[in-house]
């Protein structure tokens, strides 16, 4: 009797080891699910914060960038304005080189009308008749052109600053002389006749502007710096002024009446 209670007891412990065996690794695919469904929660949960946290930076240093986006200037159409135009720039470069030359044909491309433009009178601007050698010019240097619209359309009042390079002196001498520029079916071209009243009150105007005034005497002090520091240009402009000095004008618009067309 007691060897077949024994018996019985040790096959339920058989079978009871047989469904613990049958049962742990259902436990541990159980396990194993739970930590992977945690374990992915916590990491989208991580990545999301990480997102939401670049996705901040990414908006403020937008807003940072935008903010310093400088703002576009207006400028004045009535202003002086520094080599604006690059036709007018080009103009006035064919019109030293052609003046340089001497070259009347090339100047009727250049002025109109050409009167007062003759050879002779060329030949003398540049200092070519031995009489004018102390004056000879060797060569028209750092021209810019500074611009105010004109009254009528297409027209420009022009301020051209350039230097005049003489022969056998070393600096150049800073000039400036105005010029009426219209544009006609050629392009641009420097005006050198009669004007209307209006137009020529206009001009007058324009030459007493505060820019304009400042800027002629910038190149009047300039003029008179380069003659202190070379005696040799103050040789020539001794003798220029000189011949002008009854007449009290500036250098500046001695050069202007010489060369402008108003």
């Amino acid at each position: 009797m007691k060897n077949g209670k024994n018996k019985k007891i040790k096959e339920m412990l058989e079978n009871y080891g047989i469904m613990m065996a049958s049962a742990i690794p259902i436990v541990l695919i159980f396990c194993i699910l739970a930590f992977t469904i945690l374990g992915d929660q916590n990491t989208g949960s991580g990545k999301k914060g990480k997102d939401e946290k670049e996705s901040t930076s990414v908006y403020v240093e937008t807003q940072s960038s935008s903010s310093t986006i400088p703002e576009t200037e207006t400028i004045d159409p009535m202003s002086l304005r520094k080599d604006a135009y690059p036709e007018i720039q080009d103009l006035m470069v064919r019109y030293f080189k052609a003046k340089l030359n001497c070259d009347v044909e090339e100047l009727k491309q250049i002025v109109s009308p050409i009167d007062g433009y003759t050879m002779e009178g060329l030949e003398y601007d540049m200092g070519i008749p031995d009489s004018e050698a102390f004056r000879r010019v060797e060569d028209y240097q750092n021209i810019a052109c500074y611009t105010k619209p004109g009254l009528l359309d297409d027209t420009y009042i022009v301020w051209v600053y350039y230097e005049t390079k003489y022969e056998n002196i070393e600096t150049g001498a800073p000039c400036m002389f105005k010029a009426y520029v219209c544009t006609g079916e050629q392009g641009v071209y420097i005006y050198n006749g009669t004007v209307e009243e209006d137009v020529s009150a206009y001009l007058e105007e324009a030459s007493q502007d505060e820019e304009v005034a400042a800027l002629i005497n910038s190149v009047n002090e300039q003029l008179a710096q380069a003659c202190e520091s070379d005696e040799a240009l103050k040789g020539v402009y001794d003798i220029l002024w000189g011949e002008v000095e009854a007449e009290e004008e500036s250098s500046v618009e001695v050069e202007t009446e010489a060369a402008a067309a108003e």
